[in-house]
């Protein structure tokens, strides 16, 4: 797919500059986990985690290095997934170039590590290689060594050390292999990052929550694989439906309907939000003492 036809989110012929707030998602192409490995204490998926590889290590140094080459630019929050990062960007005034040339350059440094971690994976450089002098060799293993021994969560010297040791290791394989061959190897982060612009100001709180609850989600589906297939023939009231997820709410023995009547937000506008407090907070307690609560929309 052409490049242009990629960035969808922005007008053909125009350019980003202005203060705002955007949302980043690098991916790897094909999901492989190799920024970090999943952890989840205790089977409780509300305190799992994400222990970083060197890789990974290494992309969160190059995502924090963004505001030395652009000032105008804070990395507000990330959360780093074993297969993909997410991150938010502050544009705090005017750029000189659009958002586009900052992703661009992100991912350009995001390849350059997956490159060096493409090869120093290997079991053997010399499938890559063929004129690697022994001594070399024997750099590129005890590369492959300390790359996999690399699994904790360091702290920010750590962090660029790994992106050191792996921009070194590309830096030298781009000057013995040349150009064309380097370019041939695996980037790892094959797609350009998805870029998304937040306009409304609640949309930043929620995407932060969202970000936040990437590792609580995973381990939720990797513990209960169940609740995310297709479940056939569920029998309600003497119908079969067809349904995904925990289907025991639905047997239920009491249900309540959640209805925010329009009097209620339009009191909240005007300032009176007690009135839709004492709603919720009806809801909450009668979904502690068992109650199902039903909604009509879709969360």
């Amino acid at each position: 797919m052409a490049e242009q036809e990629k960035w969808q989110w922005q007008e053909p012929g125009t350019a980003w500059k202005g203060a705002g707030l955007y949302h980043i998602t690098l991916t790897i192409t094909d999901r492989q986990p190799l920024l970090g490995t999943l952890v989840i204490p205790h089977h409780n998926p509300t305190m799992a985690k994400v222990h970083r590889t060197a890789l990974g290590n290494a992309l969160v140094d190059c995502l924090l290095g963004i505001p030395h080459y652009h000032p105008e630019v804070q990395v507000l929050h990330f959360c780093l997934m074993p297969d993909h990062l997410h991150a938010v960007l502050y544009v705090r005034h005017r750029m000189e170039k659009g958002i586009g040339t900052l992703v661009r350059g992100f991912w350009q440094g995001a390849k350059k590590l997956g490159r060096a971690h493409s090869v120093a994976s290997c079991v053997d450089p010399n499938d890559i290689r063929e004129n690697f002098h022994e001594e070399k060799n024997k750099e590129k293993h005890q590369e492959e060594t300390n790359l996999r021994e690399s699994q904790e969560e360091k702290t920010q010297g750590s962090l660029q050390e790994e992106t050191a040791r792996l921009e070194e290791l590309s830096d030298g394989l781009c000057k013995e292999m040349g150009n064309e061959a380097y370019y041939r190897l695996e980037p790892v982060f094959a797609e350009m990052p998805f870029v998304r612009p937040m306009g409304r100001r609640s949309q930043l709180p929620n995407t932060i929550r969202y970000i936040d609850m990437n590792p609580q989600r995973l381990a939720t589906k990797r513990l209960m694989p169940g609740l995310f297939r297709v479940q056939k023939d569920i029998e309600i009231g003497g119908r079969k439906y067809d349904g995904v997820g925990n289907t025991t709410l639905l047997m239920a023995e009491h249900f309540m309907p959640v209805h925010v009547r329009h009097e209620l937000l339009d009191e909240a506008a005007h300032g009176d939000s007690q009135p839709l407090r004492n709603y919720m907070n009806g809801c909450v307690l009668e979904a502690r003492r068992g109650t199902m609560m039903v909604s009509p929309f879709i969360s």
